[in-house]
């Protein structure tokens, strides 16, 4: 009688133990399917908008890259844009941009709109970042922690506004998480398909962008937790298998700018636009902003502004002082090597500032841990952050992620036009600013060239010799100011707009004065 009543018992207790875990992952898929649905439905309303504002020129290079992907003018190994070098379309020898190409390969196997597949894409991956952090954090610290994390990276600021750009960022963000999700898995279940995961997310991150190799500093210390007190020859196995996965993932990145960088030291680098080495020729000129107070501050600001707002830098620094933050001390450190080593792009550019998003919402989960324990209703004071973070996030990334500037309004208008009377491969010469958006949308090889540019003329001369027929401007209140005004004026308008005009190039005359200088006018 006892044994059976022991049996009962048992198969109670094993019964209420499987509904708990079906019960917990039920729970885990529906908050999981809540952040990706909230993470998606922040960026949607600007996937149908043109690559035009905030960072036009990023977004359009890799939609040029894409392009001409998709297009067959070029391998993958050498992303090539519009501009052109050399006689031909300019290399973009910085990186391979993989989710350029998965959007460039959606657009020609489906069809559509170019820009809405790059933005769909970026918005794909910001919602796979948030779901990868969500699991991580959760595995190493609590649900209540994941949740705090998972929605400070799926507010942030940065992460709506590059979040649905087409930019690279957000498969950075993506990969990043996926190869620390990857490797901790492999370690926990030593199986050879989380190995692989890992290789591979490794080898994509470091292909995306190769200082992302700081990365490393984080998965060995995944592995050092590992191989904690187990006995030596299993730890040799565990180091072996670290290792194996680290070559495995470095190789292809390194082998890729070792033949990158050939290229752009060679005694004739033809056809290259931009490279790794004019890129770290002009970081060595930034590591001066290290000795500067305002460069700290401007970090400080971008962290608290786009990169977490206000409230998560705030729960992140309550979860600086915790004792779990000890376990994320190789992830912070190796963010904290990358503004050293990158101190300009991080300066400049603040769609830097998502790569160190994901460590701040670890930071900011535990904070919102810490917090919760500590107030006697923390539903209520989660409702008041989430709110008070929400606000913030929707006053700094609504107008450069949803709106166009008056002065872009024209480009597709432009480009519509001077499409109509070019040839399929005719180059064409644009006027906008200082960036390529017009160019891109011209969809033809060409030149970008800038209104302030003292040597407009000269390359004006060099556009024409090179077979340009016509000039593109767009925004022509800007084109009034500054050098292009003068030469503009001596050129005929074939066609014009609302606030564009397309000129004819024509040769320019060199013509003794009277004086015996040498005076140069106009055809």
């Amino acid at each position: 009688m006892d044994v059976a009543v022991e049996n009962r018992h048992s198969s109670q207790v094993l019964r209420i133990a499987q509904f708990t875990c079906l019960n917990a992952t039920s729970t885990t898929r529906l908050a999981i399917a809540t952040l990706v649905c909230l993470t998606v439905v922040v960026r949607i309303a600007g996937v149908g908008r043109p690559l035009l504002g905030h960072f036009a020129t990023k977004n359009v290079m890799y939609a040029m890259i894409a392009r001409n992907w998709a297009m067959g003018r070029c391998p993958f190994w050498l992303p090539t844009t519009d501009c052109m070098v050399g006689g031909g379309r300019g290399w973009h020898l910085l990186e391979i941009p993989l989710a350029a190409y998965v959007a460039g390969t959606g657009w020609a196997l489906c069809g559509g709109s170019l820009d809405m597949w790059g933005r769909a894409v970026s918005v794909a991956f910001s919602a796979a970042g948030v779901w990868l952090l969500f699991l991580l954090v959760r595995d190493w610290h609590s649900a209540r922690a994941a949740w705090a994390a998972a929605l400070v990276l799926a507010l942030s600021p940065a992460s709506i506004i590059f979040g649905q750009s087409f930019m690279l960022e957000p498969s950075l963000v993506f990969f990043m998480l996926s190869s620390l999700w990857c490797t901790q898995r492999w370690l926990a279940t030593a199986r050879s398909g989380w190995f692989a995961f890992a290789a591979i997310s490794l080898a994509a991150l470091l292909c995306t962008k190769i200082y992302m190799a700081v990365l490393l500093l984080p998965m060995a210390a995944l592995a050092r937790q590992k191989t904690a007190g187990v006995p030596i020859n299993e730890r040799r196995r565990w180091l072996l298998g670290s290792v194996g996965l680290a070559v495995l993932g470095l190789a292809p990145a390194l082998c890729w700018c070792a033949m990158t960088l050939y290229l752009a030291t060679a005694d004739d680098p033809t056809h290259v636009y931009y490279s790794l080495y004019r890129s770290g020729a002009a970081q060595k000129e930034s590591f001066s902003l290290l000795w500067s107070g305002g460069f700290y501050f401007r970090l400080l600001c971008d962290l608290a502004g786009a990169g977490a707002t206000p409230v998560g830098l705030v729960l992140a620094a309550l979860g600086m002082i915790s004792s779990a933050a000890r376990r994320h001390v190789a992830w912070l450190s190796a963010m904290a090597l990358l503004v050293i080593v990158l101190p300009g792009k991080f300066f400049e550019l603040r769609y830097y500032t998502l790569v160190l998003v994901p460590a701040l919402a670890v930071l900011a989960g535990l904070g919102w841990e810490r917090l919760a324990d500590r107030v006697s209703r923390p539903g209520v004071a989660g409702a008041i952050c989430l709110l008070l973070g929400a606000g913030c996030s929707l006053v700094l990334s609504v107008a450069p992620a949803f709106s166009t500037p008056s002065e872009d309004r024209a480009v597709t208008a432009a480009a519509a036009a001077a499409r109509k009377m070019l040839a399929p491969t005719e180059p064409v010469a644009t006027l906008h600013g200082a960036g390529c958006d017009l160019l891109y949308y011209c969809d033809r090889p060409g030149w970008a060239l800038s209104t302030n540019d003292r040597q407009l003329a000269e390359k004006l001369d060099t556009c024409r010799q090179q077979g340009a027929r016509l000039l593109v401007v767009a925004d022509l209140p800007s084109a009034d100011h500054g050098p292009a005004v003068r030469i503009l004026a001596t050129l005929p308008i074939v066609r014009e707009g609302d606030d564009y005009r397309i000129y004819r190039l024509q040769e320019r005359e060199v013509r003794p004065a009277a004086s015996g200088l040498v005076q140069v006018a106009n055809d």
